[in-house]
């Protein structure tokens, strides 16, 4: 429907659910050239490439989100009402209560109950992943991939993961060096959103930027909790969510147990 839609997707020719032979649902599309905004980087080389970096990278992002974003969805909603199927904000956060209260995380359910009830009206298509290593660049030409957390929501929920990712880049490398990348992302990521209302002439709220910043936080530690329960903790280890654990708690002022 994106790539209908106009925007730089790669379009989709053929797709299924998990099966007897496949434990994974799949799609066939077309090839997406290019290598991604920070393909390869890290946290030293991201230091020696920072002009580049701040430069490219925040634009290009901003104009991912713009295109996204203006989309119209009266179409697409009526595509999936036809379906059944509602990927719609207030329904994934239903979904993301249910599984916290499974595992016995009853404080985390209490944040999607709350989060739910503060969902915003607006309603847009929103990646959920806006990050540089899912935006593909070919010369000046870029592709959007990886949606497997796509959402129907307010464009802030977009908005505040890929400030959340740049201002808190998981790029390693010793300590003093994380310190400056992330002073870098904290600029980049107030570039990024200037560069959005240029392309959008929408003006970004705080507080809404903040809701999309706890449903993100609610996600990465419903999932986290999720490996823990299940003992692969540390096969994750070195997963962005695993880094950002801390900030994630505290967006939502969880106490560990």
């Amino acid at each position: 429907w994106a790539y209908a839609a106009g925007v730089p997707v790669p379009a989709i020719h053929a797709a299924g659910p998990p099966s007897g032979s496949l434990d994974y649902a799949w799609n066939l599309m077309d090839f997406a050239p290019g290598q991604p905004l920070l393909s390869g980087l890290s946290a030293i080389g991201a230091l020696r490439n920072v002009r580049v970096i701040a430069r490219q990278m925040p634009d290009v992002l901003a104009q991912a989100a713009a295109r996204l974003h203006q989309c119209d969805t009266r179409s697409l909603a009526a595509d999936l009402a036809a379906t059944g199927r509602d990927p719609s904000i207030t329904t994934f956060l239903r979904r993301l209560g249910e599984a916290a209260v499974a595992l016995g995380r009853n404080d985390l359910a209490d944040h999607a109950q709350r989060l739910e009830a503060a969902s915003p009206a607006a309603a847009v298509l929103c990646h959920g992943d806006l990050h540089p290593f899912n935006v593909l660049v070919d010369g000046n030409d870029w592709t959007l991939i990886d949606w497997s957390t796509a959402v129907i929501a307010d464009p802030h929920y977009d908005l505040a993961f890929t400030t959340l990712m740049l201002a808190h880049p998981p790029l390693g490398g010793p300590r003093p060096i994380q310190a400056v990348v992330r002073a870098i992302g904290n600029r980049l990521a107030r570039h990024f959103l200037r560069r959005y209302q240029h392309h959008t002439g929408l003006a970004v709220d705080p507080l809404l930027l903040d809701w999309g910043r706890s449903v993100h936080a609610l996600r990465a530690l419903v999932e986290v909790a999720e490996w823990e329960a299940a003992g692969q903790i540390n096969t994750h280890a070195g997963h962005p969510w695993l880094q950002l654990r801390p900030t994630l708690e505290l967006q939502l002022k969880v106490v560990r147990q």
